[in-house]
């Protein structure tokens, strides 16, 4: 295993070792179709080994551009991210490359295992999605469009950043008077309460705060973040329409769903179509009871930066849920036990803290194993900072496989969220949806860790199709509300003592709270994504399109002024561009595995732990996941589970 030493002098020596092995592999490349006869063996497993080595060297700088962001991160990044873009493309549109791939693929096809098989036809696959077979010109015109892109969305990105660290509000005591202990506590400043664009600390202002014009400062900052990202998306749409158009499809949301499980995006705008009016009516009731509530208390023009205000009160006096009371619950460290306590009875597996060179002081590091044996390691960073990029991830560096001389490779990934950090009085508390959160990317990490692949391309989360990768995420934060889990970690950080059976059932019936309100939201993003990617369009026609969307799905439109498109960072700065969708389509398989593990009293039920983490975890890229869900389930997915499962029918 390799560890982080001291991250400052540890990004220049990652530069230079990716430079130097960039060229490496162009030579290693040349000597490789020099060879008279290629294998599967003899050629593509090198090749795909000399991926696995850039990567091991680069990606480290991309983690640490997210957790610790600095000058010099960004320099580095912006210096190495066109030398990538221009081997990437190179290699993509190596015809030579590609012919000796082809030629493998045919001469081998019947006798390769289904692994072997599947990372070949995804490998010549990319090929063709990258121009290999459009002439010169083209060939050259698609590497600069690859290398422009890199540049763009990681400007998008880093606008964002910048944007949210920018800005900062002082307010009083009296716009504080109901905000809980622990986040007044957190806000406390010599002059007076601060608050940021920070999840946690906006969160608990647009949740909490007292002064409703205070409300609307904090939330404008908020949705008005990127404002110099609206030439970005011009800029971003138009090269990947063209590079699109380049390679013989007629949009880039066409090129996008050629590597993803659903047909069309016409079959994704009716898959969400048909979700938004089912939700729609539910949503209408929800908005419309939360308006007469917030009526009652005074505000009867009810807006955006009301919203989460409003609710907050609602759920508490509907269900006696009081957000102060339960986060004394969910201390960070006790959550963490109790989430492994819970993964070692669902799947067998063990994490033990280890010590390593960290980035940061509050990071952690964890080896896992499996009946005693060391199978992968995990790299937690949990709370918010100033240098963190914002929102939670899982990332992974190294991918479990068994290398071309044999040797088998263990698999490493990260967890980076963003939690309310310490304070010298009080530890990280967290909110529920801070579990929630946790346990979906720890289903991301385990989908990699838990790999039993011996090919790195189709190793854990490499090779699955994107409309399906949030499958094992989204059913694992399914359990963070049952009462067997729950148990494991929710004592109160004090006295010790655990959360009240009462408390419990409190929280799993506040569960589907406004749930159509966060469906439509959601549905909103997707189709939106789908839609501006499905067209050739501009900054300004994506506002358009996205005023469309809301008014066929939306029950509550936002400001004018709200410009959330600038800092859908997902669709323009990650890989979700016309694929957002994919956590809608992947949560009806999440939703409907979901039910496999409780009995018929509803009580949760292990026994099918192992045949899960041998089907869906095990296999990673290898195995159209449609075939990995039919083994699991015995049948295709119900698409009700996912209604069902957020109360909505």
């Amino acid at each position: 295993m390799s560890y982080f030493p001291n991250f400052p002098t540890y990004l220049g020596v990652m530069k230079q070792k990716s430079v130097e092995r960039i060229e490496k592999n162009r030579k290693k490349i040349k000597k490789l179709l020099k060879e008279p006869d290629k294998t599967f063996n003899s050629f593509f497993l090198p090749l795909i080994e000399l991926d696995e080595k850039l990567s091991f060297c680069t990606q480290p700088i991309f983690h640490l551009n997210g957790v610790k962001n600095s000058k010099k991160t960004q320099k580095i990044v912006k210096e190495i991210l066109p030398l990538l873009s221009e081997y990437h493309t190179e290699l993509s549109q190596n015809e030579a490359v590609y012919a000796s791939l082809k030629a493998i693929y045919e001469s081998e096809k019947e006798s390769l295992s289904k692994e072997q098989k599947t990372a070949l036809e995804l490998e010549i696959q990319g090929f063709e999605l990258e121009g290999v077979g459009v002439d010169k010109a083209d060939k050259k015109r698609i590497g600069e469009i690859n290398e422009e892109l890199s540049g763009y969305e990681n400007d998008f990105s880093q606008n964002v950043l910048d944007d949210t660290n920018a800005y900062e509000m002082i307010v009083d005591e009296e716009a504080v008077r109901e905000m809980p202990h622990f986040e007044k506590s957190s806000a406390k400043t010599e002059k007076g309460y601060k608050f940021t664009l920070q999840g946690p600390s906006f969160i608990a202002y647009m949740t909490y705060g007292s002064d409703r014009a205070k409300r609307e400062e904090l939330y404008r900052a908020h949705v008005t973040r990127g404002s110099k990202n609206g030439e970005l998306i011009t800029k971003i749409l138009a090269l990947r329409d063209e590079k699109a158009k380049i390679l013989g499809f007629d949009s880039f949301a066409s090129l996008s769903l050629a590597t993803k499980m659903a047909g069309s995006h016409a079959e994704v705008l009716e898959f969400l179509g048909s979700i938004a009016a089912k939700s729609k009516p539910a949503g209408e009731k929800e908005i419309e009871d939360l308006k007469a509530f917030a009526a009652k208390h005074g505000v009867s023009d009810m807006q955006s930066y009301d919203s989460a205000y409003f609710a907050e009160k609602l759920r508490k006096e509907a269900f006696e849920i009081d957000e102060e009371h339960f986060k004394q619950y969910f201390e960070l460290s006790s959550v963490l036990k109790g989430m492994f306590e819970f993964l070692n009875n669902l799947f067998g597996v063990e994490f033990r803290q280890v010590k390593a060179k960290m980035w940061d002081k509050n990071a952690s590091a964890f080896d896992l194993y499996e009946k005693g044996e060391l199978i992968g390691r995990l790299y937690m960073d949990l709370c918010a900072r100033k240098d963190k990029k914002g929102g939670a991830w899982m990332d992974n560096w190294e991918n479990a496989h068994i290398d071309p001389k044999g040797k088998q490779s263990l698999p490493v990934a990260f967890v980076v969220c963003n939690f309310p950090k310490p304070t010298k009085k009080e530890p990280s508390l967290l909110r529920h949806y801070d579990i929630e959160t946790l346990f979906h990317e720890m289903g991301h990490a385990l989908h990699h860790l838990l790999a039993k692949n011996s090919v790195a391309s189709v190793s854990g989360v490499n090779g699955v199709m994107w409309d399906v990768v949030e499958f094992p995420s989204q059913f694992l934060e399914n359990f963070a509300y049952k009462k067997e889990v729950l148990k494991l970690f929710s004592f109160h950080y004090k006295t010790k003592k655990p959360m009240s059976d009462n408390d419990i059932e409190r929280l799993k019936a506040a569960r589907n709270f406004h749930s159509a309100l966060g469906m439509l939201r959601q549905l909103e993003f997707g189709i939106f994504d789908m839609r501006v990617h499905a067209s050739h369009t501009d900054e300004a026609g994506a506002e358009k399109i996205l005023e469309e969307v809301r008014r066929e799905v939306a029950v509550m439109n936002p400001p004018e002024y709200n410009k959330f498109k600038n800092s859908f960072s997902h669709i323009f700065a990650g890989g979700y561009a016309a694929g957002y969708y994919s956590y809608k389509w992947a949560e009806v398989l999440s939703a409907d595995a979901f039910y496999a593990f409780t009995d018929s009293n509803g009580a949760l039920d292990y026994s099918k732990g192992e045949k899960l983490r041998e089907s869906v975890f095990a296999k990673g890229g290898a195995e159209d996941m449609r075939d990995i869900f039919r083994e699991f389930m015995g049948r295709d997915t119900d698409s009700s589970a996912l209604l069902r499962l957020n109360g909505i029918i």
